[in-house]
């Protein structure tokens, strides 16, 4: 998603793993706004929540390779 414009906001770090995601829109983003953010992503029948100023991901075991490629082409 950083080479589609996004900014990502996640731990970093070995002791901070996490797969929580929070995605944010750039001026070099497909999507310019949160609404279309979330727009995109519902229309791709994916979730994902507003929280520290952006879009937050929260794969899980769960989900599939199929799921996470659904979620980016949405914001690709």
């Amino acid at each position: 998603l950083e080479a589609a414009g996004y900014e990502t906001l996640a731990p970093h770090g070995a002791a901070q793993l996490s797969p929580i995601l929070t995605i944010v829109p750039t001026s070099s983003s497909r999507h310019k706004t949160l609404q279309e953010m979330e727009a995109a992503l519902a229309a791709a029948k994916v979730s994902a929540i507003r929280r520290g100023g952006g879009l937050r991901l929260s794969p899980h075991a769960h989900n599939e390779d199929e799921d996470i490629e659904r979620a980016v082409g949405a914001l690709a």
